[in-house]
């Protein structure tokens, strides 16, 4: 007696659970017993009345099940005593030494016996337990040949994944902080300061932990403007990850297909998408979205951390007018999965904590100094608009530089209100080289350079501002004035920045600067060496810069810059004296 078949006789299968074939005498007996019960016992005892047996404590369905074959008991004991009282009706109608059947020539008591049943459930026991086992074994041969298969095509990626723990920050793009005081004589490098946790980054952290916990799939977008923290948000929320974590970072929409297509992006990995819509714009973001949404819906944990500004988000979630292109449905289609954490535009709320943590932390004690709120925008901001200061560029970064230069240095003079556009004409020759005043377009210098010091930094600031007309909306077309951070700066300049006029002709002498704040400013001829009661002059002479201090590498040097200047605000109309 083999397999499934016995004296040439198919019998009828069975259910005994997924991928896995059982000897079928025990079920075949069991199946006979079901038929005594049902036939020559004339269906007593009911199955009901024996799910009420202290030993069984089965139900009524399970009892049917057994004696229909479909199942197998877990627990022998149950079973014996359904047995047992079938044995005991079967005794009582006299038909105990009775056929079990027409085909077995087995008695009844032979079919019921104790000893038999205990012996048939042991081996069948025994089987199923060698068949789980052996599937269990086949199971993870499978799941090392399939992760094995995932490696190999991760190994031809361009962009490989890596342990969560071997990314640094500056690699997954958060930006480098102003380094406080004191720093090294080149700069402090890349800074990291403290991080100030707030309500936002319990919610993320509890999400990604849940994610890992429950193995789900799950994408989260890290929503504010810019310089707000997104990055350093997500960088922060990684510590809910287990170290045994892989992380991706595609360049961009393409290598991001490539990722899924090859299966890359399997459990227990997180992938990195910092500054999503460049992932999810155009052609290919429409198709790397759609892939991404499908594998969002397949086995975890995996997490999809994205970062990206109001604007952009809006963009790409945004339903057209009818009539007009989609050209961002399954951007849209993805984005609407997404777990949203925003993020505030500044630390108002949280100020008291930040000074705590300044106590200890060079670079959040410098930002404090600027007096605002905005604590994340002054520490990313601060080594770009050092750069755009320190590293000029094209035709006319000299002339623009020399420009901030006359600002800073009014400043460190106790200058703390906005300057004329005419005093910065009439000052700037002094802070160039006698050939580069050569070199100047007398006709174009003033308003190039006016633009170059105008430079819009990491979206948020420029080294000199516009002056807002408190009443209005316009600006003053004839003013300028230091941000609160170059102010910041320029309070303790590094003799490398702040320094006499280099040669030629020193600044002017008596131009009116604004020296305290006012509703408006108050206009002066430049050079007429005269003041009003909101103005002063420069005294006759440049006095000598102060001894070097490490105020600029506290506020931001650093040796590699990457400055991202943008828009800039259109210069004012060209001053009459030229650059000689």
């Amino acid at each position: 007696m083999s397999g499934g078949v016995r004296s040439g006789r198919r019998r009828t299968p069975v259910r005994a659970g997924r991928g896995m074939s059982r000897e079928p005498d025990f079920f075949e007996d069991l199946r006979r017993v079901g038929a005594l019960k049902k036939g020559l016992l004339g269906g007593r005892p009911a199955d009901h009345p024996l799910s009420k047996i202290p030993e069984a404590q089965v139900s009524r369905d399970t009892i049917g099940a057994w004696l229909r074959g479909e199942r197998f008991p877990q627990r022998l004991e149950p079973l014996l005593s359904v047995l047992g009282k079938i044995r005991v009706e079967a005794a009582s109608q006299n038909l105990l030494n009775n056929p079990a059947d027409g085909v077995s020539g087995e008695s009844i008591a032979e079919l019921l016996a104790e000893d038999r049943w205990r012996e048939k459930w042991t081996v069948e026991q025994r089987r199923r337990t060698q068949s789980n086992q052996k599937d269990a074994e086949r199971e993870q041969a499978r799941r090392v040949l399939a992760d094995e298969e995932r490696w190999v095509r991760r190994a031809a990626l361009a962009d490989r994944p890596r342990p969560v723990r071997s990314w640094t920050p500056k690699r997954l793009g958060v930006h480098p902080a102003i380094p406080g005081h004191p720093a090294g004589p080149d700069g402090a490098g890349f800074v990291l300061p403290a991080y100030v946790s707030r309500p936002h980054d319990d919610r993320l952290h509890t999400r990604l932990a849940a994610a890992v916990t429950d193995s789900t799939s799950l994408l989260v977008v890290v929503r504010g403007e810019s310089c707000t923290g997104k990055t350093r948000t997500a960088f922060q929320a990684l510590t809910a990850v287990p170290d045994d974590f892989h992380l991706l970072f595609p360049a961009d929409a393409d290598s991001l297909l490539a990722m899924l297509a090859a299966d890359a992006l399997g459990p227990r990995t997180v992938l990195w998408l910092n500054e999503a819509q460049h992932y999810l714009d155009g052609p290919a973001g429409e198709a790397a979205a759609a892939a991404l949404l499908r594998r969002l819906d397949t086995d975890g944990p995996f997490i999809a951390l994205a970062t990206l500004w109001p604007d952009r988000d809006k963009a790409l979630t945004t339903t057209p007018t009818a009539g007009k292109d989609d050209a961002h449905r399954q951007a849209r289609a993805l984005l609407a999965q997404a777990d949203y954490i925003h993020l505030p535009p500044s630390f108002a709320a949280h100020l008291d904590t930040v000074r705590h943590m300044a106590l200890r932390d060079a670079s959040l004690a410098a930002a404090l100094e600027t007096g605002g709120t905005d604590v994340t925008q002054v520490l990313a901001a601060g080594p770009d608009l050092v750069a755009h200061y320190e590293h000029t560029d094209g035709p006319h970064g000299v002339y623009g530089k020399a420009l901030i230069s006359v600002a800073m240095d009014a400043y460190r003079l106790g200058i703390t209100g906005p300057l004329l556009l005419a005093f910065l004409h009439d000052a700037a020759p002094g802070y160039v080289t006698d050939s580069e005043r050569a070199a100047a377009d007398p006709d174009t210098w003033f308003s190039d350079a006016l633009t170059h010091a105008r430079t819009l930094i990491k979206q948020i600031i420029r080294p000199l501002q516009d002056v807002p007309n408190p009443p209005g909306w316009e600006h003053f077309p004839t003013w300028s004035a230091l941000p609160t951070i170059s102010n910041c700066m320029a309070a303790e300049l590094a003799s490398t920045s702040a320094h006499p006029p280099p040669s030629g002709t020193p600044p002017p002498t008596g131009s009116p600067i604004r020296t305290t704040s006012s509703t408006s400013p108050t206009p002066l001829a430049a050079g007429t060496g005269s003041a009003t009661p909101h103005t002063s002059t420069v005294p006759p002479s440049t006095p000598e810069a102060p001894p070097p201090r490490d105020g600029w590498r506290r506020c931001g040097r650093r040796p590699e810059t990457s400055a991202e200047p943008n828009a800039c605000i259109a210069p004012p109309p060209r001053p009459e004296t030229p650059l000689r």
